[in-house]
């Protein structure tokens, strides 16, 4: 039977520099090459994902923007984004209670601050964003009150999730998550979730590693997370995926028995 694997990208195949291991490289394109298909599943925009992985990279399914693009071959097939309606809404809500908050549209950065250094690239100001859907909506949470501010100000057709140690909310459409993306893509190539392996380090990444066959969390992830995966394996600064992907592939199963995970230092 055929077989996916979704692969976060910050946190977990990239290292804390934002480089991916050469093995990790290796064990992806070596399950490809097996006729497994391969999900890049990451909150980054298309722009970003093309500084982070090698251009043959191209050729694999990219979930961008926590799933509100879905490209394959470097085309975009599907979009699930907020419309513009909401998003002058949200524009108008935050600007009222003085909150930092960046819009993502267009594969565009757009501010109406200063951007802060954890995001890559340039960026725009807010009042060129215009009358476009956008992939999604982030706000700097400065406190737990902020968190709970934002949250009751969106609406309904949004969903909201918290990462990055509880500093930033990521406002989507309430249809739009990595398991949504996933769940169209597998449809797509008739694989089903129990034949997915999901690999993860944030909170974004939670509602895709219960549903996946396989939920593989990082060394360094998220309490949160740890507690859904069915395993964790090493850091992303320890070359986490590539290990993991190396004795799966070795023993051609998708899920790592009890006994196999204590032998390959593996945690449940």
């Amino acid at each position: 039977m055929r077989k996916a694997i979704a692969i976060d990208l910050d946190g977990t195949l990239l290292d804390s520099s934002r480089i991916a291991a050469p093995h990790s490289l290796t064990m992806v394109e070596r399950a490809a090459d097996c006729g497994w298909v391969v999900i890049i599943s990451t909150a980054r925009p298309v722009r970003t994902i093309k500084l982070a992985v090698p251009e043959e990279f191209i050729r694999f399914y990219w979930a961008a923007c926590n799933g509100a693009w879905i490209l394959k071959d470097g085309q975009i097939i599907k979009r699930q984004e907020i419309p513009y309606q909401t998003v002058a809404h949200l524009i108008r809500l935050f600007s009222e209670y003085n909150l930092r908050f960046y819009v993502e549209a267009e594969d565009t950065f757009f501010s109406h601050c200063e951007k802060p250094a954890r995001f890559i690239g340039e960026y725009y100001d807010l009042d060129q964003l215009g009358s476009v859907d956008a992939c999604k909506v982030i706000v700097d949470a400065q406190s737990n009150d902020e968190i709970s501010t934002v949250a009751s100000l969106i609406p309904p057709s949004c969903s909201y999730v918290v990462t990055d140690d509880n500093s930033l909310i990521q406002i989507a459409h309430a249809d739009c998550s990595k398991l949504y993306a996933a769940k169209h893509i597998l449809e797509r190539e008739g694989i089903t979730l129990t034949d997915t392996i999901a690999f993860g380090d944030d909170n974004n990444d939670i509602s895709l590693l219960k549903a996946a066959g396989c939920g593989v969390a990082m060394g360094n992830a998220t309490e949160e997370l740890k507690r859904v995966a069915d395993h964790i394996t090493a850091t992303n600064d320890e070359d986490g995926v590539g290990l993991f992907l190396e004795q799966v592939l070795a023993n051609g199963l998708l899920h790592l028995t009890d006994e196999e995970d204590r032998s390959n230092g593996y945690d449940r």
